[in-house]
């Protein structure tokens, strides 16, 4: 393909019963101009599926036996621990989805894949999907990892999070010193809402990659490509973490740099512009139905990683009280964990630094909303 060819880029996306999500979530990428959506639904008889089925651009894949017998095909699934998992586990199910996903893709010669879940938003302030898309190719990226800011609800009676929420918290990385400061620190151990690690959820990016054979998803926020693997690339680590190549750093960074292209003609990118926007559990019904829909998951994933090590206690104690079935008190835990009703606490924290305003989003979705009723 020419330089001068538009770039084609999908998205792959696991759901279960999204509510209101859905339809925005479709209207919002296709909009901004990503050219097709693969939808994997976990739940094979989701109602949801009649609705996105109305989407000329979206293909629907349900989880029933067909799908099964793909994923068992898949490399991925050779990793005995994935395999052990993958039928009780959404976070080991994923990574067998994203490479039957890449397959997809690439049979349908798609240029770029973007594995985002159905909380989430591709936000692109500066550039349109086609041009942001088309200098990654320029430049000869393979893959590229974008930030993510994590949405703070501001009522408990959130219905459609990407048109009624505009507020959230900055990534670290986007910080004035890409870091929390001391002083930032100190707002945040005097605010409920904001835990310890300031992110409830995942704060590690999500990722796109340039298809062609060898792709391979690596857990749900990245991909590998071939030049990752074999002989050659441990290699080329060994010798680019050498002494001798140390030392040339201190010297002639310049050469140094010329010295890792040469080592990786895999590149790979960092975005703070465009960035993922994270909406997770915005609004109470959202969260009731997120974790109705995980059920009693296990403390760890995959049998070895500590959730709430990982992540702080919220996601679990969220799983417990939710199991409970108690509304009430499940909404009375969300709105003092979760909410953020004080004007007065949000204008303290955006000038601190920590939170931003979003609105762009919210306006397209209203705007097309708009131009349908007109229609």
């Amino acid at each position: 393909m020419s330089q001068h060819e538009a770039q084609r880029v999908a998205i792959v996306t696991m759901l279960k019963n999204p509510g209101p999500l859905l339809r925005s979530f479709l209207t919002y990428h296709l909009a901004v101009g990503f050219d097709h959506v693969f939808l994997f639904f976990d739940d094979p008889n989701d109602p949801a599926i009649l609705e996105a089925q109305q989407y000329k651009d979206v293909t629907v894949i349900r989880n029933d036996e067909a799908l099964k017998r793909e994923l068992r095909k898949t490399k991925m699934y050779q990793n005995g621990e994935i395999r052990a998992f993958a039928d009780s586990q959404v976070s080991a199910r994923q990574p067998l989805i994203v490479e039957v996903a890449v397959g997809l893709a690439l049979r349908e010669r798609f240029d770029w894949l973007l594995h985002i879940d159905c909380d989430e938003l591709f936000y692109s302030p500066t550039q349109t999907v086609k041009e942001h898309f088309q200098a990654l190719a320029d430049h000869r990226i393979a893959r590229i990892l974008y930030v993510n800011h994590e949405v703070v609800p501001e009522s408990a009676d959130v219905w459609d999070p990407f048109r009624e929420a505009t507020l959230f918290k900055k990534h670290p990385y986007t910080l004035a010193e890409r870091r929390i400061t001391e002083e930032q620190r100190r707002l945040i151990d005097l605010c409920p809402q904001l835990p310890e690690r300031f992110y409830y959820f995942y704060r590690s990016g999500k990722s796109a990659v340039r298809l062609r054979e060898g792709v391979l998803p690596c857990g749900p926020h990245a991909f590998t490509v071939p030049e990752d693997r074999g002989w050659q690339a441990r290699l080329n680590l060994k010798v680019f973490k050498s002494k001798p190549a140390m030392l040339a750093a201190k010297v002639a960074p310049g050469l140094v740099k010329g010295l890792a292209d040469g080592l990786y003609p895999c590149r790979t990118g960092l975005s703070l512009d465009p960035v993922i926007l994270h909406y997770p559990c915005c609004g109470f019904e959202n969260f009731w139905n997120k974790y109705v829909n995980y059920g009693r998951f296990a403390d760890t994933w995959m049998g070895k990683i500590d959730i709430a090590a990982t992540m702080g206690s919220f996601t679990i104690e969220s799983r417990d009280l939710v199991a409970r079935g108690d509304r009430r008190l499940a909404k009375d835990f969300y709105t003092r964990r979760v909410v953020m009703s004080d004007p007065g606490q949000v204008a303290k924290l955006i000038d601190a630094g920590l939170l931003c305003r979003i609105e762009g989003p919210a306006i397209l979705l209203e705007e097309l909303a708009t131009r349908r009723m007109a229609a």
